[in-house]
């Protein structure tokens, strides 16, 4: 059982669906699939967990420690991931995880794949002396954005662009405050359905 979207599409990747049993109703891949859905990360129903007869349930730090330990309690196995602040993490998490379901050399395959990509795309990216300026937006109401320290981040260095949250120790901000630091480009996080509004907000703004 996958209780995080980013477990399911791992486990997606490397081609172990057929071992997922269960996963949160956030995990848009499996649930499509028909996987039997067990709440979400932070709300987990533990007696459907039980019925489905897990061999393993794999969580991300969202889960509730007093959560992981009623599974514990219960004889369930559980492995806890922690949340990934770079693409270098993001690699050995994903070799990790396929390591727990027996596919680590299909993750070393599609990850010695993806560093020769992204390694690729620095070496053409560095050469551009003007870096633009860039804001990723992860919720709505209210607006959160990404911070230094997380992957999303490591992300737009990897663009050789510059954060425009750099600097600040909260996500929450306001539109005008985005505004002011006048992005080049704005890039919206689909997560909870509010991607397409919210680029029809921001593109009301243009010119």
């Amino acid at each position: 059982i996958s209780l995080a979207p980013s477990i399911s599409e791992n486990l997606y990747l490397v081609g172990a669906q057929d071992r997922l049993v269960g996963c949160t109703s956030f995990c848009t891949l499996a649930v499509a699939d028909g996987k039997q859905q067990v709440g979400s990360a932070v709300d987990v129903n533990i007696e459907k967990i039980l019925m489905l007869k897990p061999d393993l349930v794999i969580v991300m730090l969202l889960t509730k420690q007093q959560d992981v330990e009623t599974m514990r309690r219960l004889g369930i196995k559980v492995e806890v991931i922690p949340t990934p602040k770079n693409f270098e993490e993001i690699c050995s998490q994903t070799i990790e995880i396929a390591r727990l379901v027996g596919c680590e050399n299909v993750a070393k395959e599609i990850v010695q794949k993806s560093k020769k990509t992204v390694d690729s795309l620095r070496q053409r990216l560095v050469q551009h002396s003007v870096k633009p300026k860039i804001f990723f937006q992860l919720g709505s109401n209210p607006i959160f954005t990404v911070l230094e320290n997380t992957f999303m981040n490591d992300f737009i260095l990897l663009c050789n662009g510059e954060n425009i949250a750099n600097g600040l120790t909260k996500g929450s901000v306001t539109r005008e405050s985005v505004l002011m630091k006048n992005p080049d480009v704005i890039i919206v996080a689909t997560m909870g359905g509010f991607g397409a509004e919210e680029q029809k907000v921001w593109k009301s703004y243009a010119g």
